[in-house]
């Protein structure tokens, strides 16, 4: 598959590199540890995030550093965690 995609990537750039440009992205991660994700997925150093005492969607809190979006699970049993990239975009409740 990645070898096909390699394919047409070459075929649609005429050789020049693309760039990609993610609007929004969801990503979950069955974990609690917020500082982990933020510092080994993200490579931010979780210091640089704001906290804040409340997230949407049912989640209750959440970490931000510009347009990038933490949120943690209210459900501790759901052992969930929610990484979100946001540009412009706020969820109605």
């Amino acid at each position: 598959m990645k070898e096909r995609i390699d394919e047409w990537l070459e075929i649609l750039s005429y050789g020049d590199p693309i760039e990609i440009l993610v609007d929004y992205v969801r990503i979950r991660f069955k974990t609690q540890d917020v500082q982990r994700i933020v510092e080994d997925v993200l490579g931010i150093k979780f210091s640089r995030m704001h906290h804040e005492n409340y997230g949407y969607y049912t989640y209750r809190e959440q970490y931000t550093l510009g347009d990038i979006t933490v949120m943690v699970s209210n459900d501790i049993l759901e052992n969930d965690a929610y990484a979100g990239l946001y540009r412009g975009y706020e969820p109605s409740e």
